[in-house]
């Protein structure tokens, strides 16, 4: 290898480098919420002994999760190990005015004496001659979850009134605030009230809505010095969710609305409330649609709510938010011991996922500007000689780049999908890639870093003084079965692999994803990507396999290519079966077997642009496959063995290989496309075949461009025998 194109693998080695820690840093400081990925339900490791009346959850430090719950009279909580990885024994909190206790709520705070939980109830309490709804609280230490604060009472204005849905929120320093619900002769409103120290409570405002039906009044300390209202009420024409500010000086806002529903759409019921890191205000809904819960995890100033069908019957869903952004919702279906859960991700696309892909897209950038170094390089050497290709390492470097800009684009796959609505039952999610393709590229070159070397060094040593290892093997017949067999090993292996994807694609998933299963320890987005990919059918997952089994073995094979080209002198992996299989024309043209991928991978990705389409650009690129792998390989055999007619005079193809390979390819494509489709693309086949003896290119390249101009245009109504396969979960 020259000394130029040492320094340029340098200079491409310090701009990736710089890349990562330009995007590192601009990820951790630049949150978006711009994308949800959830994972499907998934029951937790503990089991209650009987339903409990009324759960919460809050957030420990470290994402331990605790839940509170009321259950036949007394308060437990259950704290778990972080993200929720194990879960302790139950510790019993208290029994004391418990009795019909409801509408649970926990939250922790910092008190004068460290971290605490201040939980909250209301229950049936002593009034005078009679009993009452009341609000009740008390302060947990968080160290040892032992009560150091009796329970008590919020407030004791009047006989008369009834509070229900008490919340609290604050610390020792900025002092508490409660909200409850109270109803007083028929009028109802949010009664707020102040504290410094939790045994003094001073009123300070009434939030009222005239004859609107208000629900979940819920106070949250925010980031800025102040605390929020949040709360749903409902009206004659619409319900809401609203929010007020309350100031440090005790002063309430006027109302701002960040959600509604009109009275004609279905009726929703929030069931917890809380504010992420940049006080986006994060809501869990149910919607009740016959016997179908909804959970809808939103945040304020996302620009559309994403739901998901996670419960049946009136399951309440409660959340806890990760210091990763993520949304722990929970849930216990009615007379059922079992709690469920799932997990949302609300900065998946901005954190992850674009990250990665902009490295991939930085990598096939960086080799399609080395890969065109090295067609100068071998130019200048005057390697190319008349039975070279060099549009084969023209076209290797163009479709690099174009590929490099398609990654770094939204709806490939690598980012994520919503042009078109790719759906899966009632979930809109993206199946981004990127980090899969990322980490086995990285993986690519890893090996060839290590195995090179060590190759060389240790591998058929004896053979270094016999043989010119950098020789192509060259058969002395006209035709070598062998040789041509062996030649086609990639891409009959790259056709076994891809289509045998399909019946045991989501099988290998479960397998790669077995581990999500016992616990929801998700670090990235690769739990929740992996349990989107089990929801899919067989066929999407085989055409996302499709699209990292071909980013990364283009990388793969390029590589290899490079290995023969550059450095022939040295034992390398597979440079056995490389010096027997390539041609003399591949000697300093990249390789017919890496073009093909290369440009199935370009036809993928482009036809695949728009989800909707998805599936018939999977049928489509199978097909492409079909006629390369079989198509064109039998017209390979019959040409070299039985031709007799060529279709060019001085030419080496033949009319009765040109017929076959057409044959065939009719017959092979036909099991992806309907009969239309199929005489079109085995027309193809015949035009390309008919073209290329006049022009120095591949029919490897030229059949899938091809068919990439003839079918972006007809995808729509594209059809295949195998549709009954597809049915959207």
């Amino acid at each position: 290898m020259s000394w130029n194109l040492k320094k340029t693998v340098a200079l491409f080695a310090v701009g990736f480098c710089i890349l990562c820690v330009v995007g590192i840093f601009t990820i951790w400081n630049t949150p978006s919420k711009e994308f949800i990925g959830q994972t499907s339900p998934d029951q937790f490791s503990f089991q209650f002994k009987s339903p409990p009346n009324s759960i919460t959850t809050t957030m420990l430090s470290d994402d331990h999760v605790l839940l509170c719950y009321v259950q036949q009279g007394e308060i437990y909580s259950i704290e778990s190990s972080p993200r929720g990885a194990a879960w302790q024994s139950p510790v019993f909190l208290t029994n004391t005015y418990t009795s019909g206790a409801a509408d649970l709520f926990a939250k922790t705070v910092m008190g004068a004496n460290g971290l605490e939980v201040l939980v909250a109830w209301d229950a049936n309490v002593p009034v005078g001659s009679g009993t009452l709804r009341r609000a009740l609280f008390i302060v947990i230490d968080a160290a040892n979850l032992t009560v150091c604060q009796a329970p008590s009472l919020f407030s004791k204005d009047s006989d008369n009134f009834q509070e229900a849905c008490p919340s609290i929120d604050g610390n020792s320093t900025r002092g508490y605030v409660m909200a409850s619900l109270v109803k007083n002769n028929g009028t109802q409103f949010i009664h707020l009230q102040r504290s410094t120290d939790l045994n003094t409570w001073t009123p300070f405002a009434n939030v009222t809505q005239g004859t609107a039906t208000l629900s979940l009044p819920t106070v949250l300390m925010n980031a800025t010095g102040g605390f929020n209202l949040v709360y749903q009420f409902q009206n004659s024409t619409m319900q809401a969710i609203a929010t007020r500010s309350i100031s440090p000086g005790w002063n309430t806002s006027a109302e701002t609305i960040i959600y509604r529903n009109s009275t004609s759409d279905e009726s929703f019921q929030a069931t917890c409330f809380t504010l992420d890191a940049e006080d986006g205000i994060v809501a869990s809904l149910q919607q009740v649609n016959g016997s179908v819960a909804i959970s809808i995890p939103t945040i304020q100033g996302l620009p559309t709510k994403q739901s998901a069908i996670i419960a049946s019957g009136n399951a309440s869903v409660l959340h806890a938010i990760f210091s990763n952004y993520q949304v722990l919702s929970v849930w216990i279906e009615p007379a059922v011991t079992t709690t469920w859960f799932t997990i949302t991700d609300f900065n998946m696309n901005d954190r992850n996922s674009a990250f990665y892909s902009a490295l991939v897209s930085y990598i096939f950038i960086a080799c399609g500007l080395f890969n065109l170094q090295v067609y100068f390089y071998l130019k200048r050497r005057n390697d190319f000689d008349e039975e070279s290709e060099p549009a084969n390492n023209l076209f290797v470097t163009v479709a690099f780049i174009v590929l490099g800009a398609l990654i770094a684009l939204p709806y490939t796959g690598f980012q994520g999908e919503s042009l078109g609505k790719s759906t899966v039952g009632e979930f809109l999610l993206p199946a981004p890639i990127s980090n899969g393709t990322f980490i086995v590229i990285g993986f690519v070159f890893a090996f060839f870093f290590v195995s090179t070397p060590l190759i060389d060094r240790f591998w058929r040593r004896g053979a270094r003084a016999q043989q010119d290892r950098s020789m192509i093997v060259e058969e002395t017949k006209p035709f070598s079965w062998k040789q041509e067999v062996v030649r086609k090993i990639p891409h009959m292996g790259l056709a076994l692999l891809i289509v045998g994807f399909y019946p045991v694609g989501s099988d290998l998933m479960r397998f790669v994803g077995f581990w999500k299963y016992s616990q929801f320890n998700f670090y990235n987005e690769g739990g929740i990507i992996i349990d989107y990919v089990l929801r899919l059918n067989n066929l999407e997952i085989a055409s996302y396999a499709v699209k990292l089994f071909c980013a990364s073995g283009v990388i793969f094979l390029w590589v290899l290519d490079l290995h023969m080209v550059l450095t022939p002198n040295k034992y390398f992996f597979l440079k056995d079966y490389l010096r027997f299989s390539f041609r003399k024309k591949e000697k300093s043209s990249i390789a017919d077997s890496t073009v093909m991928l290369v440009a199935v991978f370009l036809l993928l990705v482009v036809l695949s642009y728009n989800p909707a389409y998805k599936i018939q650009a999977y049928y489509v690129s199978m097909a492409c496959i079909g006629v390369l792998c079989f198509g064109d390989t039998s017209a390979v055999i019959v040409g070299k063995s039985m031709g007799r007619h060529k279709l060019y005079h001085g030419g080496k193809k033949t009319w009765e290989g040109a017929i076959t390979g057409t044959v065939v390819s009719f017959i092979v494509v036909s099991f992806f496309l309907t009969w239309p489709f199929s005489l079109l693309m085995a027309g193809i086949y015949l035009f390309v075949d008919i073209v290329t003896p006049r022009i120095k290119i591949s029919d490897n390249i030229l059949i899938p461009l091809v068919i990439i101009a003839v079918f972006f245009f007809l995808l729509p109504w594209v059809q295949s025998p195998l549709a009954f396969l597809y049915v959207n979960p």
